[in-house]
């Protein structure tokens, strides 16, 4: 796929904004999902394996998108440590449908089945709570925690699957929905379950508009991702996520990635303080990166990737940590 938000989406429509289902969630909320328990943690196989599990998917993050590490940083530990857990699972089955598999044996053929057993798994892990791949068992934490919906996860992996070789590939609007859409509702209800227990639950009204920012975001994250892997998806991986990319078309698509951007910075003021400096760094981040695309030739698109320097990235950061806090 266009790759998840490294720091973790032609003219064809853009995914609709819309707000979760209503159904109750098939996860649930169980205080084992607690990562940081009061008493010592070697009293608790559980925990102490959980504790390990949310460790190694922070690493996963920090090995792969040191960008979405860096704005993660700025979020409150325990949103932190759930939101790393999300983006470690998408990193693995991202891995998965890129060539990782292949490259490491598992013949092209096999790709999908792969693809399917690591769904089963993490599906089996929100159930039980529990799983024997640590990447699966802190996304079912966070997921049971978080109040997920099951749905999301399916539709993840939906659109993972259309990215195995030899798939057959899903509507644009339908493959943002469940590579970058979901996402957003996952990271959303995080911050709102962080909130409730912190006794400043969220409003019906405000989880509403937070859940449209938050699918906002997460799909101009992947339109973002779909330029600036323009050259890798359509060369590497033999993907036309946009196909007879041209000067106009490019345009367009930025064009929708900042109105993507303004309507998700527009709900940031309803999340807390300790959520909104994270999102801000990482909304200011691929603003920045969309600029630079806007500013960069088609023709430089398909032999190069765009890039923000670490220096750029660092000082964008900074700058969201002051300005969080004036979001009105």
């Amino acid at each position: 796929m266009a790759r998840l938000p490294k720091l973790p989406f032609r003219t064809r429509p853009s995914a609709t904004v819309t707000t979760h289902p209503s159904a109750s969630p098939t996860t649930h909320r169980s205080a084992s999902a607690t990562a940081h328990p009061a008493t010592s943690i070697h009293d608790d196989p559980g925990a102490l394996y959980t504790q390990a599990s949310t460790a190694a998917a922070s690493r996963i993050i920090r090995h792969y998108s040191t960008s979405f590490y860096l704005a993660s940083e700025l979020l409150a530990p325990t949103i932190k440590l759930h939101i790393r857990n999300i983006y470690a699972l998408a990193r693995i089955a991202d891995e998965i449908v890129d060539g990782t598999a292949e490259t490491l044996g598992v013949p092209a053929c096999g790709v999908t089945k792969t693809l399917n057993d690591y769904e089963q798994t993490t599906l089996t892990a929100l159930d039980t709570g529990f799983s024997t791949d640590p990447i699966a068992h802190a996304f079912a934490t966070t997921a049971r925690w978080a109040g997920f919906e099951r749905s999301w996860t399916v539709d993840f992996f939906a659109s993972m699957r259309s990215d195995a070789p030899s798939s057959n590939p899903l509507p644009l609007a339908a493959y943002v929905h469940g590579s970058a859409g979901v996402i957003g509702w996952m990271c959303n209800a995080v911050f709102a379950t962080h909130a409730e227990q912190a006794g400043n639950p969220l409003t019906a009204e405000q989880r509403s508009r937070t859940d449209e920012g938050a699918y906002a975001l997460g799909s101009a994250f992947q339109k973002v991702n779909f330029l600036r892997d323009y050259q890798e998806d359509t060369v590497g991986l033999n993907r036309s996520y946009l196909p007879k990319l041209t000067e106009e078309l490019k345009a367009e698509l930025v064009s929708e990635i900042r109105a993507e951007l303004a309507q998700a910075r527009g709900t940031m003021a309803l999340l807390p303080l300790t959520a909104r400096v994270g999102v801000l760094g990482a909304h200011d981040l691929f603003a920045a990166l969309n600029e630079r695309l806007d500013r960069t030739p088609v023709a430089e698109l398909k032999t190069a990737r765009v890039q923000v320097p670490r220096a750029e990235k660092a000082k964008i950061i900074a700058r969201a940590v002051p300005r969080a806090a004036r979001l009105r």
